[in-house]
């Protein structure tokens, strides 16, 4: 919560400048230069990080000297929240800064969950929050701590924002103002990496192709349709590239060495993952991908009809579903199979049409999480009087 104090701070100070956006990273900055100072030997510690700050702040500096005159006038200092009359621009400040208004929680369950959610596009991340209770749990709780506190800053941050489309930062692919968290994240995946290695092959394969078809067949979109990069690609209509200066167009031919690229990535990276698979792993890693598809079918549906009736039903489900697949995929990790089972009802969540009628879709993920929570004491229960559970 002090990294949301801090951002909103910097914010406020700087607010007639329309590049408060960038608060969040200075926010950062700082709780990192607090983190470095805790450990010892701090002197060195905080001489290295003063480093590495300046070695991102100098090309920073050089553009805008190179560009505006002065290493600390910003791009975006000139950005146009408002036309003026007669097509004027007028760069103009709403509520708080730079268009932050008051909360609406709804955004922050958005930017997570919609169609272009940062854990439907990049599952592999959600196995990054789970991460941080191993790094709690393997005494690194500085670690965890921080990596928690700004993962829930960040996404309150955008919680601000009086628009869908301010939240995610535009037509991009993926809620951008959520990047400076991602290291972070990846950071809190090497737990999990090391204990479940092939539920977080399979959620990387996910989440490098959904950013892979999403580069290759123009990322940005004026609407939530991300089936649009399939059509895209389907036909062959992919983005320019270097070779497209050739002339040779932007299809096939164009994109493959992209294609190949990732590809020989995605294959050097797994190889260097060396580790003995367990029953446990590809039973989780199974459940993981399906728990996957259950949420990019389900919650942006969910979300989206909340945007159109202006209600927060399919919020709530969303909430809920996530939550009942988690708790199920934990019992999984667990080996307690038969006690996982009242989430597979979560699965109807992702059928068709029922997941445009929140409140049902409401009812179910309630029913299934008082399930799961009854299921432990009532077998307690039979047990104690002596009927197998």
């Amino acid at each position: 919560m002090g990294i949301a104090g801090i951002a909103l701070l910097i914010g406020w100070l700087q607010q007639n400048n329309p590049a408060t956006w960038l608060a969040i990273a200075a926010s950062i900055a700082a709780a990192l230069a607090v983190y470095a100072a805790a450990r010892t030997p701090r002197a060195r510690r905080l001489a290295a990080y003063a480093g590495g700050v300046a070695a991102g702040l100098l090309p920073l500096f050089a553009f805008g000297i190179w560009a505006f005159g002065s290493p600390f006038k910003l791009a975006y200092s000139g950005a146009a929240i408002d036309p003026g009359a007669g097509g004027t621009e007028q760069a103009h400040v709403h509520g708080l800064v730079f268009t932050l208004t008051a909360p609406h929680p709804h955004l922050a369950v958005d930017v997570l969950l919609s169609q272009r959610g940062l854990f439907v596009l990049s599952p592999v991340l959600a196995a990054g929050v789970a991460g941080i209770a191993l790094l709690w749990r393997r005494a690194l709780r500085a670690e965890a701590a921080f990596i928690g506190a700004l993962l829930v800053a960040e996404v309150a941050w955008n919680a601000f924002r009086p628009t869908y489309e301010l939240a995610l930062g535009g037509w991009v692919p993926g809620p951008r103002f959520l990047i400076p968290a991602l290291p972070f994240l990846c950071l809190a995946l090497a737990p999990v990496l090391r204990r479940i290695p092939l539920t977080v092959a399979i959620l990387s394969f996910v989440s490098i192709g959904a950013m892979t078809v999403a580069t290759s067949a123009e990322p940005l979109l004026s609407n939530d349709d991300t089936h649009h990069w399939i059509a895209r690609i389907a036909a062959g209509n992919f983005v320019p590239t270097v070779l497209s200066l050739s002339g040779i167009g932007h299809g096939w031919l164009a994109i493959m060495p992209f294609f190949i690229l990732v590809t020989i990535a995605s294959i050097a990276a797994f190889a260097s993952v060396s580790a003995q698979l367990e029953r446990r792993d590809i039973t989780l890693a199974a459940a993981s991908i399906v728990a996957w598809i259950v949420v990019e079918h389900g919650a942006p549906a969910l979300l989206e009809v909340d945007r159109l009736v202006h209600q927060s039903y399919g919020a709530a489900a969303a909430i809920a579903l996530v939550a009942g697949l988690v708790w199920t995929l934990a019992r999984l990790s667990g080996g307690r199979i038969a006690a996982a089972a009242p989430g597979l009802l979560l699965v109807a969540v992702a059928a068709r049409r029922f997941d445009e009628h929140t409140k049902w879709a409401l009812l179910l993920t309630l029913l299934v999480l008082g399930a799961l929570a009854l299921q432990r004491p009532l077998a307690a229960r039979l047990r104690r009087r002596g009927i197998p559970a």
